[in-house]
């Protein structure tokens, strides 16, 4: 079994592990961060107002992310073969990660892979994609998360009758 300094040595180095001579160790398959953002609403909604859902908050994140690259933000959407999300399942939203990819533009070949939050899920989610692009399965993916603490409570002040309110 290998050990886990060989294991991070081959997914970050340009050089082979001493006899592991591997396609993953090509640049071409060193997962790289190109571009980040957070967005932290600090806004009351009324009761009358409608708050924006998960997916509104992680199309306006991806954006600036894909702004944050220094490359056309278009271009770069286009560009995605991946979209994952860690966040809570809606049952308006049953494929976020699809709704989120039809917002952006992202083609309809690309894969999407969501998981439940809990734990350490955002990194694990972080950790399956790097290693799907280190395996050569995608080039550029969409990671993205969304914490709708605010909504679900304007949800439940104006649904008091549901225990669980859908998103």
């Amino acid at each position: 079994m290998p050990s886990r300094i060989d294991t991070i040595f081959r997914h970050v180095s340009t050089r082979p592990v001493a006899g592991k001579e591997d396609e993953s160790s090509d640049f071409e398959r060193m997962p790289v961060l190109i571009g980040v953002a957070r967005v932290t609403p600090r806004v009351e909604f009324s009761d009358t107002e409608f708050p924006p859902s998960p997916v509104d908050y992680m199309e306006d994140m991806a954006r600036k992310a894909a702004r944050d690259t220094g490359l056309a933000e278009e271009a770069l959407l286009r560009e995605i073969n991946g979209v994952a999300y860690c966040d809570q399942p809606s049952r308006t939203f049953p494929n976020m990660a699809r709704s989120l990819g039809n917002r952006l533009g992202v083609r309809e070949d690309a894969f999407c892979h969501g998981r439940a939050m809990g734990g350490d899920a955002c990194q694990a989610v972080t950790n399956l994609m790097a290693d799907r692009i280190a395996k050569g399965h995608e080039g550029v993916v969409l990671i993205s998360m969304a914490m709708t603490t605010e909504t679900l409570r304007v949800i439940r002040r104006k649904y008091p009758e549901r225990r669980k309110p859908m998103l």
